[in-house]
């Protein structure tokens, strides 16, 4: 996937995102998440592509999509002459340059059949959230643990691991390795609890087993008020952490999508998913 970068003033663009929640002394990125739809022809180049809530969205965002998207390319099957739609989820984020710069580039992708229903898909029977590990919540962060799973066609998890740890709110250099660790132990013994209603139709309703990708998404909120959820359009303080290898996973282009390009609050499948010709 080519890189388009927008090199902007920080001006206003960062403050709210990193004052409000406290930012380290390395100073932290930003990212944002965005949605909407492409249609890919035949061939495997774009034809069109629309944004969820363009209003939403800065300007600065929109202009990278806009110089990156119409050059990407999939891998297409010949035997299936159409336009294909896709739900595509990109992960824009703003990297600091120096002092008053930043750039603004996407940095992942994740895409999904959008003609795909619920009988052809996996969808949750019981996901249980872990438990908040008590050493983040004295220090006052949060995280997002972005776990891989097998699901057998008894709908149970055969196998769980974390692709990648990123944390959403200030955390200490010298606390974040113990901390990862322990965000990723308290993610993979819940999802290995967890139960799902597999595929009974289309492509997928043989396959022995099915791969798929949650993000379990850790937030604070002050004593007697509601976790909020991240406002579409909005920067969020981004931490990232690196990609994790998966033991019993020897597919590669199976994990080609960005972890922590994947929609929050669901499982998604990454089997028989759209992918990128990488460039």
């Amino acid at each position: 996937m080519k890189r388009v970068v927008f090199w902007v003033a920080c001006l206003v663009l960062m403050a709210c995102c990193f004052t409000a929640s406290g930012a380290t002394s390395d100073r932290p990125w930003g990212s944002m998440a965005v949605s909407g739809v492409l249609d890919i022809n035949p061939d495997g180049s774009v034809r069109d592509y629309t944004v969820d809530r363009p209003e939403k969205l800065p300007s600065v965002v929109l202009d990278v999509l806009k110089q990156t998207v119409p050059g990407w390319r999939f891998e297409v099957d010949t035997r299936k002459p159409a336009i294909a739609r896709v739900r595509m989820n990109v992960r824009v984020v703003a990297k600091p340059v120096d002092r008053t710069e930043f750039s603004i580039s996407v940095e992942g992708v994740d895409f999904a059949d959008d003609s795909r229903n619920a009988a052809e898909d996996l969808t949750e029977r019981d996901m249980t959230p872990p438990v908040y590990p008590r050493d983040a919540i004295d220090i006052r962060t949060a995280a997002t643990v972005y776990v891989l799973v097998r699901v057998g066609r008894d709908g149970h998890v055969l196998d769980a691991a974390a692709e990648q740890v990123n944390f959403t709110m200030a955390c200490p250099k010298y606390a974040r390795a113990g901390l990862e660790r322990i965000f990723i132990a308290s993610s993979v013994k819940a999802a290995r609890r967890w139960t799902f209603a597999i595929p009974t139709k289309g492509p997928l309703a043989d396959s022995p087993y099915w791969n798929a990708r949650v993000p379990v998404v850790y937030s604070l909120a002050e004593y007697g008020e509601r976790v909020k959820e991240p406002a579409y359009g909005a920067w969020q303080p981004y931490l990232p952490g690196g990609r994790l290898a998966i033991p019993w996973e020897t597919d590669p282009s199976l994990l080609a999508t960005a972890p922590d390009a994947a929609p929050d609050g669901k499982a998604t499948l990454l089997d028989g998913k759209p992918r990128l010709v990488m460039q």
